[in-house]
């Protein structure tokens, strides 16, 4: 073989194999790079596992949230309803007490009434007896005197 036969034959056999070369450079980043797409892919997968998760976490407060809210309407309703009773039987209780204190006033005065009657009845039966008292000694006094 001459020189240059085989010259013409070791250029495109170089070319070949820069070709080969540059062909597994490529399969290796294409490699690489569904190495990296894989692993993000992978991660993805975990973040998102992990906000479901933290999703659940805030449906389970809010669910039990609303309950406390619910539970604390049922509980204001009932302090409501409570203090208006409370509230009612206060002024009853208040209206009572007003009731019984006139009658006591009413019966005070009743009472005043009847000892000022009692009170005048003796007043009189004692002015007459005085005066019954005077007029007979007055006149045994005037029976003497005479």
């Amino acid at each position: 073989c001459s020189l240059a036969v085989i010259g013409k034959v070791s250029a495109p056999a170089s070319r070949i194999q820069d070709n080969k070369n540059e062909y597994w450079v490529c399969v290796r980043d294409v490699n690489n790079a569904f190495i990296t797409l894989a692993e993000e892919c992978r991660q993805s997968e975990i973040d998102l596992i992990e906000a479901k998760n933290e999703c659940q976490i805030l449906r389970d407060e809010a669910k039990a949230l609303k309950t406390k809210v619910l539970e604390l309407e049922k509980t204001e309703a009932y302090l409501k309803n409570v203090a208006e009773v409370e509230e009612e039987n206060k002024q009853k209780e208040r209206i009572e007490r007003e009731e019984m204190l006139v009658f006591k006033v009413n019966d005070l005065e009743e009472r005043v009434c009847s000892l000022l009657q009692e009170q005048k009845y003796y007043i009189k039966q004692t002015t007459n007896a005085l005066g019954q008292h005077i007029t007979k000694s007055f006149s045994r006094n005037s029976r003497r005197s005479k």
